[in-house]
């Protein structure tokens, strides 16, 4: 494993041998952070408030409408004030917008970052829905269990890229709102966002949700590889997790790279 020293450390105690690997994995994105300060020859921007979206009349009358829809159908995005990145991507997207959300809420106990027994299945799928009933919404999770009316559902593994490969064969060819609200785990949340780059339309979104922040630094390392692409990004504080906002030529994203 990547995160064991080649040296040897058979004299070391027990317990530090233990607990090394640890202490190795969860330094290494913070070394590797502050190395892409030193090459880069500009600060890498800060992070965020969730509150700056609502900017607008517009962005703001839209966050309003997609809480109240969050909150009618189970979502618990508005408890984070998501609504309010949502109101303003919303205001940028056309009605009849192409949707695609990955993680839809499965319940099932026996699955990774499940809901648990209250999840309600595409709460917020049917939230963008009734907001714009002229968009195409799609969603994407783990559980091949899952069966919701209305929608078009795609059986992936994020922590397995080549899974993304039926939403490319079946899906939409571009997408202007991509959302990760899945797994919730760095590997998973890389390998969807490397599959999004390669399938989400010209001024459309992608969206990672649910960030902690014991991994924002990985985040901050990511923005620092995507400076000088096509790719525009920020980080943003939520009421206690953070997001990662990616958009390709959308000049206006705040606070973005």
């Amino acid at each position: 494993m990547w995160f064991l020293p080649t040296s040897k450390i058979t004299k070391l105690p027990k317990e530090v041998q233990n607990v090394l690997p640890t202490q190795i994995a969860i330094r290494t994105p913070l070394a590797l952070f502050k190395l892409a300060s030193t090459l880069s020859n500009k600060l890498l921007p800060s992070v965020i408030n969730i509150e700056r979206f609502t900017m607008d009349k517009e962005c703001n009358h839209n966050a309003g409408i997609i809480s109240n829809l969050f909150t009618k159908y189970g979502s618990d995005k508005t408890r984070h004030n998501y609504h309010h990145l949502y109101g303003y991507i919303l205001s940028r997207l056309p009605k009849d917008s192409r949707i695609l959300e990955i993680g839809i809420g499965s319940g099932n106990p026996n699955i990774v970052s499940n809901m648990g027994p209250n999840a309600k299945p595409g709460a917020s799928m049917n939230a963008f829905k009734s907001f714009s009933p002229e968009s195409l919404v799609h969603g994407a999770d783990i559980d091949d269990r899952l069966k919701i009316e209305g929608f078009k559902l795609f059986n992936i593994d994020q922590t397995k890229p080549e899974s993304f490969s039926v939403i490319a064969k079946e899906g939409e060819p571009e997408y202007d709102l991509i959302i990760d609200d899945g797994m919730h785990s760095p590997d998973a949340n890389l390998f969807t966002l490397e599959f999004a780059l390669n399938c989400i339309s010209e001024k459309g979104f992608i969206v990672i949700e649910d960030i902690p922040e014991r991994t924002i630094v990985i985040w901050k390392i990511v923005q620092f590889l995507m400076q000088g692409s096509q790719y525009r990004t920020s980080i943003v504080k939520g009421k206690s997790l953070y997001l990662f906002v990616c958009t390709k030529s959308d000049s206006t994203l705040i606070g973005s790279r």
